[in-house]
């Protein structure tokens, strides 16, 4: 039976890395970010339609439109993730009709904001930094080897951090396992665990991972 894997969490915890190394444990060979859909997104509809598209997760405030009141980062976000939830969903029902396996990741994937059907064999986890401090040396650690503007994620870390407990509520509250990353090879086995478990107990599926995971230990860091 095809399964699809949603892998959500905030910046900075791991979410990429994880994601593709758990996809070859997984024997899954497609793994797409909701990142990539929201700038498609971006790219066809016009700034003033959906505002809250023009910014980044933790800075979706700026373009915020509501008199209603609350925390405009998780107000703003929370309209964010809604519309490119949506269309990852779009993504996914897609893959299933085609019979295809892929891993999801991206911040989008808040458990309970978008309605998953319950006869889809989709299954949910949550990637989390418990350690601000670590948090913050993988950003710093960004600078020296990453294009991305590493800088920007260090002035945004509370915002970040805010948005990590917010995903991680959420996923708690929906019974959603959440995996506390702090090395690769952990990361991967927890969460590799965990969608193990979820599709034997939700669906019925069983995969053996024995032979992937040894191979995945036996190479060098």
């Amino acid at each position: 039976v095809p399964f699809v894997v949603f892998v959500g969490g905030t910046s900075g915890v791991g979410k990429s890395t994880v994601s593709q190394t758990a996809a070859t444990v997984l024997g899954i060979d497609r793994v797409i970010s909701s990142d990539l859909v929201r700038a498609v997104l971006r790219g066809t509809l016009h700034p003033d339609l959906i505002p809250a598209l023009s910014e980044s997760s933790f800075s979706a405030q700026r373009m915020l439109r509501s008199n209603l009141e609350g925390d405009p980062l998780l107000m703003a976000f929370e309209q964010q993730a809604s519309i490119v939830g949506q269309a990852t969903m779009a993504l996914v029902r897609r893959a299933m009709k085609e019979g295809l396996q892929i891993v999801v990741n991206g911040v989008h994937l808040v458990p309970g904001l978008v309605s998953v059907p319950v006869d889809w064999p989709v299954v949910s986890t949550v990637l989390t930094v418990p350690d601000p401090a670590e948090h913050e040396r993988r950003f710093s650690a960004r600078v020296e080897t990453s294009s991305r503007d590493a800088e920007r994620y260090l002035e945004r870390l509370a915002a970040i951090r805010d948005l990590d407990r917010y995903i991680v509520g959420h996923a708690r509250r929906a019974g959603v396992p959440v995996v506390a990353s702090h090395t690769l090879d952990q990361s991967v086995f927890d969460l590799v665990g965990a969608v193990v478990d979820q599709l034997a107990a939700q669906f019925d599926v069983g995969i053996d991972v024995s032979a992937s995971s040894a191979e995945l230990r036996s190479q060098p860091d």
